[in-house]
This record gives structure tokens, C-alpha cells and sequence, in this order.
């Protein structure tokens, strides 16, 4: 299990948004971790 990501708050719009590159960046890492999970 990979520790859960962190963000600077230049990357924070608010406590529960993402500017648009962070965000970006996060599904990126949820997929490769998904189907990081898919294939074992």
C-alpha cells in the first residue's frame, strides 16, 4: 500500500479542491495504481 499523496496549498483552491495540474496529477497516480492492483 503507498502512503496517500499530499499537496502543497499553491496546489489547494480550497480544503477539498485541486487546482487543475495537482488534480491532474492525482488521477495519473489512482490509475497506475489501479492497474498496478489489476494485474497482481
Amino acid at each position: 500500500m503507498t502512503k496517500p499523496m499530499t499537496f502543497s496549498k499553491e496546489e489547494m483552491e480550497n480544503v477539498d479542491h485541486l487546482i487543475v495540474p495537482a488534480a491532474e496529477s492525482y488521477t495519473k497516480q489512482l490509475a497506475r495504481e489501479i492497474k498496478q492492483l489489476q494485474n497482481k
